[in-house]
């Protein structure tokens, strides 16, 4: 999927609130924070039908879903499990003008649920420490 044919090829549990291009650049701009409060130089980007996530050294890749968007930064050695797993109570607050967006609360959301899903992956095994 390039994104540039405006057709979605994958959905998740997040695809009808990260639908609209207003609400995959939000969800970027969220990305971009949370990477940036984790020091991390991964950058995100949203085309017409999901993003673009640049790493440091300039590779791109496409994705079109919020899970294959933390599964591909998680990917990354330099982006943290903890910093992915930590973001739903970081952006849990009661209703109000401090309140997270829907699709903040999506984002946060999926990341968790990807790191939590990937976590075993990510430990190190008996003997195979590094």
């Amino acid at each position: 999927m390039c994104g540039a044919c405006g057709r979605r090829v994958a959905i998740d549990a997040w695809t009808p609130i990260l639908s609209s291009t207003k609400a995959r650049w939000e969800g970027a701009n969220f990305v971009n924070a949370t990477l940036r409060d984790g020091g991390c130089r991964v950058r995100v980007t949203a085309t017409s039908v999901g993003w673009v996530i640049r790493s440091a050294t300039g590779q791109g890749v496409v994705v079109d879903t919020a899970t294959a968007l933390w599964t591909t930064l998680l990917s990354l050695r330099e982006v943290p499990v903890d910093l992915l797993l930590s973001l739903p109570g970081r952006c849990r607050r009661p209703t109000g003008p401090g309140a997270p967006t829907p699709v903040v609360a999506a984002m946060s959301d999926a990341a968790a649920a990807t790191a939590r899903s990937s976590l075993p992956n990510r430990l190190p095994r008996p003997g195979r420490e590094t």
